[in-house]
């Protein structure tokens, strides 16, 4: 507190004494609080629907599959396999690849189906896609097709009566024909329609009669053929041929020599062949 002396009455008066006053010091005023700004409450942000998961179509697989190739090929050929697949909704679809032979020794097949005949014998030709398998059994048959030249040679020969005892057939007699070891020329002339061939052959210049024969399981063929080109003797000839590799053939014949009215008994030539090519 402060004392202040105030002055009283006039001044030539006696003063006494001073009486004291209190003043208050000022109370500060207090500073305002700036009121917060208010936060924005947030947008609440919609949950997505649910995607329905759909639901999944099956893959169609191949109920079967269809195999379409020629049933017989000749070695050296080719042909074209082909495959058509039904599937499980009933639609189809061709199969153009992936193609295989369970017997490539025989016959080989490439990946777009192209078969090729190796040598004689069975080959499945098959394909598999979607599933499924498709199988065709091909057979490889040789090829005799063509106009053949080459050599024979006698291995073997047996005479009776006037073969024996008068042409001396079988030694070297007047007809020195069957003697062992006698190398004389063939030419042979074949057509081939699947396993089935037929033609004509010469013995030297000697012509015989056409003939038939059918392909075995083993690739050879049998079949005869007869000459009456001589006016007293007939010959019989008989073959077995095979066609091992392309342009080559094997074999044996054997011949039977008859006289219709002159000569008696009969003579039996063996015959291998020696080359036969075209």
């Amino acid at each position: 507190m402060l004392a202040v002396a105030c002055a009283g009455g006039d001044s030539g008066s006696p003063t006494g004494p001073a009486s004291a006053t209190t003043v208050s010091a000022p109370v500060p005023t207090p500073t305002s609080v700036p009121t917060p700004t208010p936060v924005p409450t947030p947008t609440p942000v919609p949950t997505p629907a649910p995607v329905p998961t759909p639901t999944p179509v099956p893959t169609p697989t191949a109920a079967n599959i269809v195999v379409i190739v020629t049933g017989q090929i000749v070695v050296g050929t080719t042909a074209q396999a082909t495959a058509t697949a039904t599937l499980t909704d009933g639609r189809t679809q061709p199969v153009t690849m992936g193609w295989r032979s369970d017997a490539p020794s025989v016959a080989t097949v490439s990946d777009a189906g192209v078969v090729t005949g190796i040598s004689n014998g069975l080959a499945n030709i098959y394909v598999e896609a979607l599933g499924a398998q498709g199988l065709r059994q091909v057979r490889v048959l040789p090829n005799f097709a063509g106009r053949w030249a080459g050599r024979y040679i006698t291995s073997s020969c047996t005479a009776t009566g006037d073969f024996a005892n008068k042409l001396e057939y079988c030694t070297a007699g007047p007809a020195r024909q069957g003697v062992i070891g006698l190398v004389r020329p063939m030419s042979m002339t074949i057509t081939q329609s699947g396993a089935s061939i037929s033609g004509t052959f010469l013995l030297g210049s000697v012509p015989f009669t056409s003939f038939n024969g059918s392909i075995d399981d083993r690739g050879s063929v049998v079949f005869s053929g007869i000459s009456t080109e001589d006016r007293v003797i007939d010959l019989d000839v008989t073959w077995k041929i095979s066609s091992p590799q392309v342009g080559r053939i094997t074999g044996a014949f054997t011949t039977v020599l008859r006289s219709r009215t002159t000569y008696s008994g009969e003579a039996r030539e063996g015959n291998d062949i020696v080359d036969l090519t075209r």
